[in-house]
């Protein structure tokens, strides 16, 4: 059912297929190069309940033509595209789709029809895939999108190839009724997986997991460092004997069930489980904390760049934006709409712009081919293990 933009008091959250579709993981690109595109026209979904806002740009042309936008299905405010339409009705997009859910695979069918898309959404690890030679993301004005001054710094630093969408946080979760301890840090994570041996799940993430174990041990979440990847292997090694299992989906299921106690995952998956059961605590270590950042970016051979500023522009309007937070349930990233946001979303402790947080995170980035194969070889031999 799409949301309103509007503030609203329901409780009830629910989660995108599209999130437990998303794999980050940059050595899973090689593998998708040569598949075909597959295009698709797709619709906002429902009735538009507020008015369009933030069209306004200082582009002097008229806006027209048809947007081509590579992104995942739905990953978009129930009413943007039919209230950006009313402020431009001479401008339509159209959603590209392939039949690949990894935004490094998509990277590669872009950089090999680079004409067939005008913009694209893209996370931060796999950008390096386009803008090495010939780069193949456009330079926006900025001047165009007046209304990225509501990204906060940090976001923007992060992403410098266009606007910053949303991010995800990987931190942990345990069961307050289940066990005695408050733990803080990712230490303690680890300090007490004997005691509940058997009752602990960590999330099947190369870089979510690994780098979060980087940045227990006082690295760089993001390292190319042989021995610190090398660390990291052994105190996955270490804390295996006491898992349940690693776990890609339905993470948060033994917790709900009490048969885990602590468990590694995404924000959006434990804020779920915390509606269903307010015994599971979010818990944001004290040694930092892994984050994808996400943003849409304009593909070099495009003839629609002012067309695709003003979307840009659009999307991060307040009320724009909060439409596509509630859509969505992502964690957000424009403090500004937080009026607009529904209160299930803007006071959940989880999902809610908190600046304390935001400090402690670290963006999964490219780590280079060399270091991408020390990573996929530690990671294998955990596995293996």
């Amino acid at each position: 059912m799409p949301h309103s933009p509007e503030n609203t008091s329901s409780t009830a959250l629910t989660p995108l297929t599209r999130r437990q579709l998303v794999l980050r993981g940059a050595q899973a690109a090689a593998a998708v190069a040569g598949i075909p595109a597959v295009v698709a026209a797709c619709g906002g979904g429902g009735g538009s309940t507020a008015a369009a806002t933030g069209g306004t740009t200082p582009t002097q042309e008229p806006l027209s033509g048809t947007l081509r936008f590579a992104t995942y299905p739905e990953w978009i405010g129930a009413h943007e595209y039919e209230n950006f339409q009313q402020l431009h009705p001479d401008v339509t997009i159209k959603e590209v789709g392939t039949n690949t859910t990894s935004t490094n695979g998509r990277a590669f069918l872009i950089r090999q029809n680079p004409e067939d898309y005008d913009f694209m959404l893209l996370g931060l690890s796999a950008a390096p895939l386009l803008t090495a030679e010939p780069n193949l993301i456009a330079k926006l004005n900025l001047a165009n999108i007046p209304n990225i001054q509501n990204v906060p710094e940090k976001f923007r630093q992060e992403y410098p190839y266009g606007i910053p969408t949303d991010y995800g946080k990987i931190g942990y979760a345990y069961r307050k009724d289940l066990i005695s301890e408050r733990p803080t840090t990712w230490r303690e994570f680890w300090d007490l997986a004997p005691k509940y041996s058997g009752k602990v799940v960590l999330l099947d993430g190369e870089e979510d997991c690994m780098g979060n174990v980087l940045l227990m041990l006082g690295y760089s979440g993001n390292s190319t460092n042989p021995d610190e990847i090398t660390a990291a292997k052994n105190a996955l090694l270490d804390i295996k004997p006491h898992l349940m299992a690693f776990l890609g989906t339905d993470v948060m299921k033994p917790m709900l069930k009490g048969t885990a106690v602590l468990t590694m995952d995404y924000d959006f998956d434990i804020a779920f489980a915390h509606q269903e059961d307010p015994n599971i605590v979010w818990v944001v270590p004290e040694e930092g904390l892994m984050a994808y950042l996400e943003g849409w970016v304009g593909i070099e051979t495009t003839d629609l760049l002012p067309e695709v500023e003003a979307f840009m522009n659009f999307h991060l309007d307040p009320v724009n934006y909060a439409d596509f937070v509630n859509t969505t349930g992502t964690a957000y990233i424009v403090p500004a709409a937080t009026p607009h946001v529904k209160k299930s979303i803007a006071t959940d402790p989880i999902l809610a712009f908190e600046p304390t947080t935001v400090s402690r995170l670290e963006f999964e980035k490219f780590k280079g081919a060399e270091a991408t194969k020390l990573w996929a070889d530690a990671w294998a031999e955990v596995h293996a293990a």
